[in-house]
């Protein structure tokens, strides 16, 4: 019974011992020991050698088994390669469960310790589909908060570290402050005559004319086909602003469908909308949740993060950077030892945001102040992105 409910098949682990009451011997080993001891991982394998010990000690240890695994790595952990960091990561995810749920079976007549009712619930995370969840919770549309989320609570990796971007850097300051990206600029400067002065023009309307005629964070149903059409103005290029930045003919069907559901259901969408404009929450959480509204079966994973980032830049552009994947693979890969991953992950983008945010505009700063200038012009990710996209197109592409 042990080997069936702990290790498939069970006869790679009878075969490790010379006997049964060898196997029992080494199980009563287990159970009087006072620390975890890596040598038992030569009889049993790793992960269901962690599993077992901590279903022997279940008040002092973790219970980790594979699915356990997957359950912690949707929250944001890593595989964890060894037990003592297996137990550093159920330790930190305790809290965040202790604080969030508590000890549900606590004092009730199927009470079991903590750490069998954690166990259960990282499987039933890393074996359900996330639409079953939300079925499964009862959880409204408005009110869901995806398990996946809770990747946020778990531990934030550093900043991503980049280098040989110096030249490029002084490259675009020299750019900028010369008038190569403005319309028809210098075609021998840096940026080779690229045009990316029209972002500064739409975020200063959104500025301007859009954030004091609405409180992005409590649309009114009646206020979103409107504040769409202000996202489309096309007074500084030939064409709506969103479609072109998503991209060729699916970056158009991604914002018609966008606008389309939209205006077929404004008080949800109102809600989405307030939801991701809403500083307050999680990054996380609410591209989730922008995702969720907005699926359709024609949309990739890597267009449901592209289209709401691409609207927070406009609206928070010290903050945010429109993400596209194609974009993120090639800077990420030249400039640094991170590999982009495909599809829709949040926890990803959060962390390409903040390291772009935290360690490349400072670099873009730092290098316009050591130009003396007295130009008082903002750096923002609508640089950023620009430095990104030249790079793209003139010098990363083979």
């Amino acid at each position: 019974m042990l080997t069936d409910a702990f290790f498939r098949p069970h006869s790679l682990v009878v075969k490790q011992f010379d006997s049964v009451t060898d196997l029992a011997a080494t199980i009563e080993e287990m159970n009087t020991a006072e620390t975890y001891d890596s040598v038992w991982e030569s009889k049993f394998l790793a992960t269901p050698c962690w599993e077992l010990y901590g279903r022997l000690h279940p008040e002092r240890e973790p219970i980790v088994n594979s699915e356990c695994s997957v359950g912690l790595k949707k929250m944001g952990f890593d595989k964890p390669r060894s037990y003592a960091m297996a137990r550093e990561q159920w330790a930190t995810f305790e809290e965040v469960y202790k604080a969030e749920i508590g000890y549900v079976t606590a004092g009730t007549a199927h009470e079991v310790p903590l750490s069998h009712e954690m166990s259960e619930f990282l499987e039933f995370v890393a074996t359900t589909p996330e639409d079953e969840i939300t079925e499964i919770l009862g959880a409204s549309t408005d009110t869901h908060i995806p398990i996946i989320g809770w990747e946020t609570e778990a531990r934030r990796e550093t900043e991503i570290q980049f280098d040989r971007l110096a030249e490029h850097i002084e490259g675009y300051v020299t750019a900028k402050l010369e008038g190569g990206l403005d319309e028809n600029g210098p075609k021998e400067l840096w940026s080779r005559g690229f045009w990316e002065s029209w972002k500064d023009d739409l975020c200063k309307h959104i500025e301007d004319n859009v954030e004091p005629a609405y409180d992005l964070t409590n649309l009114e149903p009646n206020q979103v086909e409107p504040l769409i059409t202000e996202f489309e103005r096309s007074d500084w290029l030939s064409k709506p602003i969103p479609p072109w930045m998503l991209g060729g003919q699916q970056g158009g069907i991604l914002w018609s469908h966008f606008k389309k559901r939209s205006v077929a259901e404004p008080e949800q969408s109102a809600k989405v909308l307030s939801y991701l404009f809403d500083e307050d929450i999680e990054i996380d959480l609410r591209l989730d949740r922008f995702a969720k509204f907005y699926r359709e079966e024609r949309t990739s994973p890597g267009q449901l993060i592209s289209l709401p980032t691409l609207l927070l830049m406009f609206v928070y552009p010290r903050t945010y950077v429109f993400y596209k994947w194609g974009l993120m693979n090639t800077f990420f890969e030249a400039f640094s030892d991170y590999s982009v991953d495909t599809g829709f992950k949040t926890a990803q983008y959060e962390r390409l945001n903040r390291s772009l945010r935290n360690e490349v505009l400072p670099m873009i700063e730092d290098e316009l102040q050591s130009r003396n200038s007295d130009d008082e012009m903002e750096i923002t990710m609508l640089d950023v992105h620009s430095l990104l996209y030249i790079l793209n197109k003139k010098y990363l592409k083979q």
